[in-house]
């Protein structure tokens, strides 16, 4: 029998579709610290995103079964007295 192996990095357009997301929302997930980009070839070589980054995501953005999903309902903005 046959094993596969699983890829240590993928690039970005593979880890699109290993996530789900597109290429713009890792990016973004990139720029705000919430996933780590790998240059292996140096700063001008191509980007790849480790697998292990990827699952941990994923597995953070899991929502609990019988949680709403979705963001906090806004903030009442408090008015003053006249």
């Amino acid at each position: 029998m046959k094993q596969t192996l699983k890829p240590l990095m993928l690039s970005y357009e593979d880890s699109s579709d290993y996530t789900g997301l597109s290429v713009r929302q890792l990016r973004r997930k990139i720029a705000e610290g919430k996933l780590r980009r790998v240059k292996p070839s140096g700063p001008t070589g191509p980007t790849y995103l480790l697998v292990k980054d990827l699952d941990a995501f994923i597995e953070s953005s899991i929502v609990p079964a019988g949680k709403k999903a979705g963001r906090k309902p806004p903030r009442k903005s408090k008015t003053r007295g006249s």
